[in-house]
Order: structure tokens, then C-alpha cells, then sequence
């Protein structure tokens, strides 16, 4: 698997916030993540973990986003937002 973030973006009907252009060679969990994986945030008791994570994307739904952005968290990260970031998982699992 290697594809950029603007091409899953496209494959999964998503929206890059970030670098579209970054690429992601694998999948990992939030709290095994590296610079070149892709996690994916889908319950809101694991926002922590997503702040921390050193994930190089992260799909998220626009609500969980919004909350990461208010609390400071979302600046200078890679954002798929998806309306299930679950099932966006998934697909590209």
C-alpha cells in the first residue's frame, strides 16, 4: 500500500485538511503510529491518543475535528475527515 492522502481522499469520498500530497505506506492504531501510516479516530474517549499519536494522517470525523481544533490540537496535522471514520478505516484496511 502507497497512496497520498488526496487519493484516498478521493477513493473514500473524504476531505484532506493537510498535506494531500503526503504519503501513506500503511495502516496502524493511534498509538502505534508513524510519520508514514495512517490511523483513523472513531470514539471520542481517544481524542487523547489522537493528540498524541504520531500518525503521519488521521481519519476523523468533521465533528471530532472540530473539537481537536478547539482545544488547540489540529494545527500542523494530517486530517481525513470522513462522516464514518470507521468504515473509511476499513475500506482501506
Amino acid at each position: 500500500m502507497s497512496f497520498s492522502l488526496g487519493e484516498l481522499a478521493a477513493s473514500l469520498g473524504a476531505t484532506v485538511q493537510g498535506d494531500a500530497g503526503l504519503i501513506v505506506k500503511s495502516i496502524a492504531p493511534l498509538d502505534q503510529a508513524g510519520a508514514d501510516q495512517l490511523a483513523f479516530l472513531s470514539n471520542p474517549l481517544y481524542l487523547n491518543q489522537a493528540v498524541s499519536s504520531g500518525a503521519g494522517a488521521i481519519i476523523v470525523s468533521l465533528r471530532d475535528l472540530e473539537t481537536l481544533e478547539s482545544q488547540g490540537h489540529a494545527a500542523g496535522r494530517n486530517w481525513l475527515i470522513a462522516a464514518n471514520p470507521y468504515a473509511a478505516f476499513a475500506r482501506v484496511a
